[in-house]
């Protein structure tokens, strides 16, 4: 896994694990016995509820209620399956652009025949 691969999927992935420490902080110092997953518009609503309200006063209804139902599953499984799809095209993305491999004429293994995978040449003993 290249470099870059590995940082997409640490920023991707943060948020889950943001919202999943969060629901175990909650279950730690309420103590009621139950442990819950928070819904995600939860975490907009404590985090930025300015730019909840905007939205939520410019989208016309019908977006506002498809919206709403994403917003009422648990901020987990929104935040995880956002991340799993972001990495999984950005894997698609690279794979595409990725540079062709190029013939490395002095490796290690340049001296085994193309054909066979033996050696190209025979050893003699010395006399």
């Amino acid at each position: 896994m290249s470099l870059l691969k590995a940082l997409l999927l640490c920023l991707v992935a943060f948020p889950t694990v943001l919202a999943f420490g969060h629901d175990m902080l909650l279950f730690y110092y309420n103590a009621t016995g139950t442990f819950k997953l928070n819904n995600a518009g939860f975490f907009w609503m404590n985090i930025n509820q300015p730019s909840l309200n905007f939205l939520k006063a410019n989208l016309p209804p019908d977006t506002w209620g498809s919206l709403n139902k994403i917003l009422e599953l648990p901020g987990v499984y929104v935040y995880g399956t956002a991340a799993l799809v972001i990495y999984v095209i950005s894997g698609f993305i690279a794979k595409r652009f990725e540079p062709e491999p190029t013939v490395d004429t002095h490796s290690r293994l340049s001296f085994l025949d193309d054909d066979t995978g033996t050696r190209a040449y025979k050893y003699r003993k010395k006399k």
